[in-house]
This record gives C-alpha cells, structure tokens and sequence, in this order.
C-alpha cells in the first residue's frame, strides 16, 4: 500500500471518529417536541391558552379602560367647554374691571388733590383746635377758681350770717339784760356811770404761790373780779400784803404781788378780801 492510501485511510477514520462523535452530541441534545407541546400545565399548549386567557381579560380591561377614557375625555371636553365659557366671562368682567380701575385711577387722582386740600384745611383746622383747647383749659382754670372763689364767699356768706344771727340774738340778749340792769340799779339808786375802782366784797384764799411774784387765788370773774382791781392778803388778824388782778377765768384768777405794800411771806391758805382801805 503507498503511502496516499495510508493517508486516505487514516483521514477517513479521523472523519469517521468526527461524525461519530457529532451524531452523538445532536443525539444528546435532541428535544422532544411533542412532549414539550403536550404537557399538562407546562406544556406550551397550556400555556399559550392561559396566555390567550390572559390576553383576552387583558383585552377587555383596555376596552374598559377605552370606555372609561372616552367618558372622561367627553367630561373633560364639557368641563373645557364649560371653563372656555367661564373664561370669555371672566374676560369680559377683567375688561369692564379694567374700565372700572380706570375710573377709579382717575377718582383717586381727584380724590388725592382733594385729600392734599383737606389736609391743609385740617392742619389749619387742628392749629385752631389747639388754640380753642388752650383758650378752653385756660377758661375752664379761670371759671373753676372763680367757682372755688364763689364757693367760698358763699360759704364765708353763711358763716357771717350765721354769726350775724348769733351776735343779733346776742345784742338782744345783752340789751335785755342792760335793760333789767338798769331798772335794779335805779331801785338801789346806783348810777352805771359812776367809776369802780374797789373790788366788788368778796372772800377767798390763796391756791398757789409762784416763784415770780405771782399767786392764784379762788376767785374769778364769776365772783365779779376784773384785770387790774386790788385785793388784800390777811392770815388770822395778821395783814400780809396786797396783790392786783393780771388775769380772770370763771372760778379762778392770777394776781401778782405788789411789794409796796407786803409785810410778811404770802402762804397758800390765806384769806384773801376785797381791799381794806
């Protein structure tokens, strides 16, 4: 055998060995198509019905879906109506706003010259205010003293008159006692003109004896004392000195001692009588 036939055996058996093992692994993955197609639950046959099922539910949904968007859109198609209606209104009321906000501009520029001449009339209307206010303080300050000087003038008023009552009924008092006097002096033939020099006859003691040359006795004005009248100072038949009135109270008076005329110490507990001589 040559060597060309050596080489095409050995290069068919190589083949032979490729194919052998090529068909072997086609077999090993060879498929079973039917199977695949008919099994229960996995088989592509149940699937593609379950699938087909699902399509149609799916389908209905869209068509529901459709339905519903239809109806929106037709609601939304009348709500746009209805808003493009509502906006040609508003329109229309921002056109006659715009009319109205130019009469009010040109009103306001009316009103602000009269606001500048009110404010000028106010500002001489508040000076005034304040002058009338200061000219009615001022005048409420004068009536009011005026009042407090009424008030007390009147008042004054009363007491006078209340005093001219009392010093009226008094001087009635005085001239009816003048005049009862007057009668009894004239039955014991005593002339009211005649001068009293003497103490009225009385008798009394000493209370007090002062440092000063001053004593207080037991007589007073009710006993007829009087300022400046002259008493006499006697203990037992002893004849201590004189003493004359300064000052009276009802029940009891001061005299003061007069040196000319002392002739011994003048003790609380003397008599005192009206002047001797």
């Amino acid at each position: 055998m040559s060597l060309l036939g050596k080489v095409f055996i050995v290069a068919t058996l190589l083949l032979s060995l490729l194919f052998f093992f090529a068909a072997a692994a086609v077999n090993a993955t060879h498929n079973n198509w039917r199977d695949a197609v008919t099994t229960p639950n996995t088989g592509y046959r149940d699937k593609l019905a379950n699938t087909e099922s699902v399509n149609q539910q799916l389908r209905a949904e869209v068509e529901a879906k459709q339905n519903e968007l239809a109806k929106e859109q037709a609601s939304r198609r009348a709500a746009l109506s209805a808003l493009q209606t509502q906006l040609t209104q508003v329109r229309d009321d921002l056109s006659k706003r715009d009319k109205q906000l130019s009469d009010l501009q040109a009103a306001h520029s009316e009103l602000a010259a009269s606001e500048k001449s009110s404010q000028e009339v106010l500002a001489r209307l508040t000076k005034e205010t304040e002058q009338l206010r200061t000219l009615i303080t001022t005048t409420r300050a004068d009536r009011d003293s005026q009042f407090n000087k009424v008030v007390d003038l009147t008042d004054s008023v009363a007491q006078l008159q209340g005093e001219l009552q009392a010093l009226t009924e008094r001087r009635e008092q005085l001239l009816g006692q003048v005049t009862m006097m007057k009668s009894q002096l004239d039955i014991l033939g005593i002339n009211p003109e005649t001068p009293l020099d003497l103490a009225p006859e009385v008798k009394g003691e000493i209370l007090v004896v002062g440092k000063s040359g001053l004593v207080e006795i037991s007589l007073g004005s009710d006993d007829g004392l009087r300022e400046g009248l002259e008493l006499d100072v006697t203990r037992g038949s002893q004849y201590l000195g004189r003493i004359r009135v300064r000052t009276t109270e009802s029940d009891k008076a001061v005299c003061e001692i007069l040196e000319n005329y002392r002739k011994g110490a003048i003790q609380p507990g003397d008599k005192v009588d009206s002047k001797l001589g």
